[in-house]
């Protein structure tokens, strides 16, 4: 019984982690979900580019 209590309560806790990670994802920027699909080159281009226009203005 003290097994399964404690099982319950770490799938809770999990539960809520995830959650509150989702929250977390929800808020950063729209764009941070197309890096998140990128590779590494791609990164470091799109960070380059960034760069550049920030430069530009």
């Amino acid at each position: 019984m003290d097994k399964n209590k404690t099982l319950i309560e770490k799938r809770e806790k999990a539960q809520k982690t995830k959650q509150e990670v989702k929250d977390m994802l929800k808020k950063l920027p729209r764009e941070f979900h197309i890096i998140e699909k990128m590779t590494t080159s791609e990164i470091e281009d799109y960070l380059q580019n960034r760069k550049q226009k920030s430069e530009k203005i």
